[in-house]
């Protein structure tokens, strides 16, 4: 939604499915929904809203918010003793990690800023994949994190079969941001918001005020 009448908002939730179409769907809906804010109306600034994702598929939501990560690395998975790095990308529409496209969106839409103002909105709630969608931002210039602490599952998972046919997901690395920065535990964001009255949303509020200055 717009917001303060040149804000452009975007609630990313959470979101589990590993089917093909379906990210495709999801990461489609995210950019055309940046579009059509960006088309209708000349946006000053941007908040992206995970407080409320607690996980999930961090690929289509980061082929979603393409437009907004920019193109390039912006984060990668750490694993091993001797901490390997496998990076993050987004390019022309597609999601991907190390070599491999994850979730393609057709006919990727561009901001008509090059380099806007972005507030990313987190919480107790924002864990896992939304943590990843997170840190996707973090590095990036004219970008800050407003609101609590992180959930605190900053962790990769490794997919394993067992004997019976079970499969067994074990945590088996970190992640970190774009600059190489991991964070083995949560993520605290760079303005820290004490929400102390129901009525209203301060986060949101203060994260408004600094796009505007």
């Amino acid at each position: 939604k717009l917001l303060d009448h040149n804000i452009g908002y975007i609630n990313v939730p959470d979101f589990s499915s590993r089917n093909d179409s379906v990210k495709v769907q999801f990461a489609t809906k995210i950019q055309g929904l940046i579009k059509t804010l960006d088309t209708e109306h000349t946006i000053k600034g941007w908040v992206v809203d995970l407080r409320d994702n607690p996980g999930g598929n961090m690929h289509p939501m980061l082929a979603g918010l393409g437009p907004l990560t920019g193109e390039g690395t912006s984060g990668h998975f750490i694993s091993g003793k001797d901490k390997a790095s496998v990076a993050w990308f987004y390019k022309d529409g597609a999601f991907g990690v190390g070599q491999n496209v994850t979730t393609q969106v057709e006919n990727p839409y561009a901001i008509k800023q090059s380099n806007p103002k972005i507030a990313i909105l987190i919480g107790s709630k924002t864990g896992s994949s939304g943590e990843m969608t997170a840190v996707a931002f973090i590095g990036k210039e004219n970008t800050k994190l407003f609101g609590q602490t992180s959930a605190g599952y900053t962790t990769t998972n490794q997919d394993y079969a067992l004997p019976n046919g079970d499969r067994v997901y074990l945590a088996s690395g970190y992640i970190s941001d774009r600059n190489g920065l991991i964070y083995p535990k949560n993520l605290k964001p760079d303005v820290l918001i004490i929400e102390d009255n129901k009525d209203t949303d301060k986060t949101l509020e203060l994260a408004i005020d600094w796009l505007h200055k």
